[in-house]
């Protein structure tokens, strides 16, 4: 009687986790974009899980019937069942690692993890071989072997070996997401150790199954917070850049020329009019603007400045373009800062003026942009006598890190100008497009 109880709540357990993998595995594809580069581990450890129950249910349905083939399916439904077993393990050490990188840490080894993963392996080959961890009897019936308490402290050891990585990296995560990694490592040692003791019934998977999920609700409520913050702040970047683009210097000076030329310029004032729109249209549109643009659209909007400064300051201005690539994408307003950096601070503050140049190549890797100005330069620790760093270049290099995962440099040195070189790599997380 107790034995048929077993059986149909071994089933039904087993049926309910597959049901709970099949939704987890969904909702991690749902909510990749906010997991992040960790979400193939998360698929990862649900299908490991699908799979232990899978072929546990296989077992069950297979175990006491006659036939060789039956044999043979019980030999590898149960081997199976244990190699996804320790697989979960290990595939749960590389989601913590990939979720530590992305936080900037640096793991000192990894080695202890593969070490001990390909230990386990060994041992349940063996183990099969030598019918020490479990065997198949005449009727059909899965047996424990000699050594299959040896199984079962590998897996424990495989939990105390998460455990040691999550304490010594401890720092790097929250203490909900402590909390959540906690009752997926403990929970399913209760229910081993009570396999251990009743025999004939499956706890272990069911609990992991629901450890799994459990654990994942709770980071996942941290990493859409965190994933939401970083969007407001990303949008928070936006409106600062733009409002750093449209500075009273600017527009003040363009619209007193603007104002010269229509004594006497008429055409030419009409033309500035027109330009000076357009710059601000473009400003304006960069507020909604999330993801990144055709470089040929900001490349455009530089163009529209530059010839508003050209107008200003004639041949003071010399402007060169050296665009040997242009079919990339870079984030909205993310060198036209830099070119006006070069004209502001290098150029105009020179007696004579001087020449920007603005120049773009392509590696194996990466679109490289280049502005340069024989200005005034500066000394590295240069500071503006309002203690703010040059225009726009704090939120440039925060938008480009955060959007497509570019780099800026800026060399420079006083008396003989600034170079502005910002990488953007070809390899890059999808966004949203224009």
């Amino acid at each position: 009687m107790t034995a048929t109880i077993f059986s149909y709540f071994n089933v039904a357990s087993g049926i309910f986790s597959l049901v709970l993998c099949a939704i987890g595995i969904f909702g991690m594809a749902l909510w990749s974009k906010v997991i992040g580069k960790s979400v193939g581990y998360v698929i990862a450890l649900f299908t490991c899980n699908a799979c232990a129950v899978l072929s546990n249910l296989i077992g069950l349905e297979l175990k006491g019937k006659a036939g060789y083939s039956v044999f043979i399916g019980l030999h590898f439904s149960n081997f199976f069942e244990f190699a996804f077993g320790y697989a979960m393990s290990f595939v749960f050490l590389l989601y913590i690692f990939s979720l530590l990188e992305e936080r900037g840490c640096k793991i000192k080894t990894k080695l202890p993890a593969y070490a001990f993963f390909a230990v386990s392996i060994i041992g349940l080959i063996v183990g099969e071989a030598t019918k020490t961890y479990f065997y198949i009897d005449s009727a059909n019936m899965y047996q424990r072997g000699n050594l299959f308490y040896v199984s079962q402290a590998l897996a424990i050891g495989e939990i105390a070996l998460n455990a040691v990585y999550i304490v010594v990296y401890a720092r790097y995560f929250k203490r909900s997401e402590l909390a959540a990694m906690c009752i997926y490592l403990f929970l399913p040692i209760g229910a081993l150790v009570a396999q251990l003791f009743i025999y004939g019934i499956y706890l272990l998977l069911l609990s992991t199954m629901v450890a799994l999920v459990v654990m994942f609700l709770l980071m996942m409520s941290v990493q859409v917070h965190a994933y939401y913050n970083k969007e407001q702040e990303l949008l928070d970047m936006r409106t600062k850049i733009m409002i750093s683009q449209m500075q009273p210097h600017f527009l003040y000076n363009a619209l007193g020329a603007i104002q010269e030329m229509c004594h006497g310029k008429a055409p030419d004032a009409e033309q500035a009019v027109f330009l000076f729109s357009k710059y601000l249209r473009e400003n304006l549109n960069s507020l909604t603007q999330k993801g990144t643009i055709a470089f040929e659209r900001e490349l455009e909007h530089i163009q529209t400045y530059l010839s508003i400064e050209k107008i200003r300051f004639d041949e003071r201005l010399v402007i060169e373009y050296d665009i040997k690539v242009k079919d990339f994408r870079v984030p909205a307003l993310s060198v036209q800062p830099l070119v006006e950096n070069a004209v502001k601070h290098g150029v105009t503050k020179k007696k004579d003026g001087g020449k920007v140049l603005i120049q773009t190549e392509e590696t194996p890797e990466a679109y490289i942009i280049r502005i340069k100005d024989d200005g005034v330069g500066f000394d590295r620790e240069y500071i503006n006598p309002d203690g703010k760093t040059h225009i726009g270049i704090d939120n440039t290099k925060a938008r480009l890190k955060a959007i497509c995962g570019g780099t800026l440099e800026i060399e420079s040195e006083a008396g003989k100008g600034t170079t502005a070189r910002m990488t953007v790599p070809k390899k890059q997380r999808k966004r949203e497009k224009e």
